[in-house]
């Protein structure tokens, strides 16, 4: 009978045994290596030693990315949250999620961002990233991230013109859901901020109301909260004609909020309005385009612009995405440079 080697299992295989770390109780862990002979069992080994991170834990991609997420679920806005929600379900889908921080590479992470490549957006997989990123930062910060991303691609946009505003607010069926396309057309607001508007906000003599707040959706869930914006300059005062105002005063003052409407609800009948209309199809939120689209063309400052609508100075948002020149506008000045260019020919 062959004499069994040393650390010999019973399929004839070698395994040795390194150190990995001691837990706060004392006691010392092991990583196991297993090869044909004891030569592929050290290898594998010496690769592990290499890549190798100092964690007194055994700590996944999917299960740091959750840890971090829950550590900062209170400071983050719930739209932040969802959106990392989201992302933690595609890296725990994938392989990828399964790795350990320790022996984490970016070759690792590239292929995952390959195989997303084809299946979302780049602006997804850039919030995927992100939250790896964020996670990395926090459990594993002396980590080199290399990892080459999708190129961004430019947002197809429509602005809708007056004209298609007008042709929207004929088939609403309801005072509300035309405030809240005014809102949002005239006002600037955004969905979340033109639904937690409150009869108390409106300051009738001024024709102003006062945009303090937003509503938002708890993580993946169906309730609705109403909270503090999620940047300093969301806070504003935003003057209505006095058309809407008295819109405003016709309405159930006996209800929480001037809409009576959450955004999911705005945006159903704002799609049931937009089908029936036979318009260019367009979103809730470009009529937020179409108001800051149509201050720049009237020649209005960029600094009025951002604070009007709640951005920041300087915004990059503003001058790549709400500066769209509305197409009939746009007709108006190619013609009127037209008709000033005219030759004897």
């Amino acid at each position: 009978m062959a004499r069994k080697k040393k650390n010999e299992l019973p399929s004839g295989n070698i395994r040795i045994q390194v150190y990995d770390y001691t837990d706060d109780n004392g006691k010392k862990h092991y990583k196991s290596f297993t090869g044909s002979t004891k030569s592929e069992a050290q290898a594998l080994a010496t690769e592990w030693k290499n890549h190798r991170r100092e964690l007194k834990e055994a700590l996944s991609l999917s299960t740091a990315c959750a840890k971090y997420i829950e550590m900062k679920a209170s400071v983050l806005s719930p739209y932040t949250v969802t959106g990392y929600q989201t992302a933690l379900h595609r890296i725990q889908k994938h392989p990828v999620g399964k790795i350990d921080l320790k022996v984490l590479k970016n070759i690792d992470l590239q292929r995952f961002v390959s195989d997303l490549s084809p299946k979302i957006s780049p602006k997804s997989i850039r919030n995927t990233m992100g939250l790896i990123s964020a996670a990395l930062g926090v459990f594993l910060p002396k980590f080199d991230l290399n990892v080459t991303l999708p190129a961004k691609t430019k947002p197809s946009l429509y602005t809708p013109s007056a004209y298609d505003v007008q042709v929207l607010l004929d088939h609403c069926k309801t005072q509300e859901l035309k405030l809240a396309i005014l809102f949002a057309a005239v006002g600037t607001m955004r969905r979340g901020e033109a639904c937690a508007v409150t009869f108390a906000d409106v300051d009738y003599k001024n024709r102003i109301v006062n945009v303090n707040k937003t509503m938002v959706k708890i993580g993946n869930t169906s309730e609705w909260i109403v909270r503090q914006p999620k940047t300093y300059d969301s806070y504003r005062r935003v003057r209505l004609p006095q058309y809407i105002i008295d819109m405003i005063k016709g309405l159930d003052q006996s209800r929480e909020t001037v809409l009576g409407l959450t955004p999911d609800q705005v945006y159903d009948r704002f799609s049931v309005a937009l089908k029936h209309s036979g318009l260019t199809p367009f979103r809730y939120h470009d009529l937020r385009h179409y108001a800051a689209s149509k201050m720049h063309a009237d020649g209005i400052p960029d600094r009025y612009i951002e604070a009007i609508g709640g951005w920041k100075p300087g915004s990059t948002v503003l001058k790549r995405v709400y500066e769209n020149v509305i197409d009939a506008e746009m007709e108006k000045i190619e013609e009127a440079f037209a008709e000033k260019n005219q030759f004897c020919v």
